[in-house]
């Protein structure tokens, strides 16, 4: 059974922000290509929520790593189990 995705509002924000930064700063293309690796890590882990890296500070948020190319751009997706739910969080995510 594959889990529902959803997003809190500054997650997705934070997304958006990247999208932009990439569109503006590199091209439609390379903006295009990191939605795609964004869109295939989230079908994997909607079939697979407990993959990645659980946190030391919440062991209910895990994060998987985007690609290893990643600078100043999103570099891991948080996320956390609520049921048959997956919240996705902000990108930095200092207090987990």
């Amino acid at each position: 059974m594959a889990y529902k995705i959803s997003w809190t509002n500054i997650a997705f924000e934070d997304y958006q922000q990247v999208i932009e930064y990439l569109i503006s700063e590199w091209s439609l293309t390379v903006a295009a290509n990191f939605e795609s690796i964004v869109n295939k890590k989230l079908a994997n882990i909607s079939r697979q929520p407990f993959i990645g890296i659980a946190s030391q500070k919440n062991r209910l948020v895990r994060s998987i790593l985007l690609t290893k190319h990643n600078s100043k751009t999103l570099k891991r997706i948080f996320f956390k189990d609520h049921l048959a739910e997956l919240q996705f969080l902000e990108r930095f995510c200092l207090g987990i």
